[in-house]
């Protein structure tokens, strides 16, 4: 018998199927519902643009004194604290100095090297916990939604093209799972500097985290091997990004193998002034 199918039939069978999620997300889209942004019961709805200042390091009994307690101990205060600094400075430097002098393949972790280099410069800047900042969101209907199969498979090949066609057909630039895993961080992750650069175009952004705390940063400080292409790429958007903890207190710099650490400790000083330059204060 031969089997009989109308020519409508035959086309609709044969034509490609956009993914189900997606023409949901379209669907709310074209209804005019927001997809983009993330749930209103979401751990922080807000998202960061810029670098962290500093001053959003200071302590707690800072932030809650009075404008006026504040000018009325200033100038005993701003005495007091530039002391604190000359002290703190100097112990820094004496620390750095034998840091350097140092065989970099010494047993000494790379966030000590990291954290001497910072003190000297004249940063004393406290970690924070990922989840509790705006790093942290509940990913959007579109981010989920982007995410699937074929731009798993276009990450893990490399294929710099058929990710940037892919994401010109309307696609979140920042894909992740319902964990907020997400394709960037995946890109990080196996250092390939061309594929973040895609994402990035594509309006991509690196101050992003998922469910377990883990920055870009994270991932790209456990690549198997270094990219420092890469770490650049993040820094240049948000260097603050070091001082970010996970759920269990790891900082992204605890995630570099022991075996890449002379590699780390010859790079940072060279890039360290680019991204925390000497403080006047």
């Amino acid at each position: 018998m031969v089997e009989y199918r109308t020519i409508n039939q035959t086309s609709t069978m044969d034509r490609p199927r956009v993914p189900t999620a997606l023409q949901t997300v379209f669907l709310k889209s074209n209804r005019g519902n927001e997809v983009n942004l993330p749930p209103p019961m979401s751990l922080a709805t807000k998202t960061f643009t810029s670098n962290w200042d500093k001053d959003m390091y200071e302590s707690s009994t800072e932030k809650v004194l009075s404008v006026n307690n504040k000018k009325a101990t200033e100038h005993t205060s701003a005495k007091l604290q530039h002391e604190q600094r000359a002290r703190e400075a100097a112990a820094a430097a004496a620390r750095l100095k034998k840091a350097l002098e140092m065989d970099l393949t010494q047993d000494y972790t790379l966030q000590e090297y990291f954290d001497s280099i910072l003190v000297e410069r004249g940063y004393k800047i406290t970690p924070a916990n990922t989840l509790e900042t705006a790093y942290n969101n509940d990913p959007s209907d579109l981010q989920i939604a982007s995410y699937g199969l074929r731009m798993i498979q276009i990450v893990k090949s490399g294929d710099c093209l058929a990710l940037r066609e892919t994401l010109g057909g309307g696609l979140s630039a920042n894909p992740c799972n319902q964990f907020g895993e997400s394709l960037v961080h995946m890109a990080c992750r196996r250092g390939n500097i061309s594929l973040l650069e895609v994402f990035c175009e594509a309006g991509g952004v690196l101050q992003v985290s998922d469910d377990y705390g883990r920055t870009v940063l994270h991932d790209a400080c456990w690549a198997a091997r270094p990219c420092f292409d890469v770490v650049k790429k993040i820094l240049m958007q948000d260097s603050f990004l070091f001082f970010m903890k996970d759920r269990r207190g790891a900082l992204p710099l605890s995630y570099v193998p022991k075996a890449h650490w002379t590699e780390w400790k010859e790079w940072l000083p060279e890039k360290i002034y680019t991204f925390f330059p000497q403080s006047l204060s």
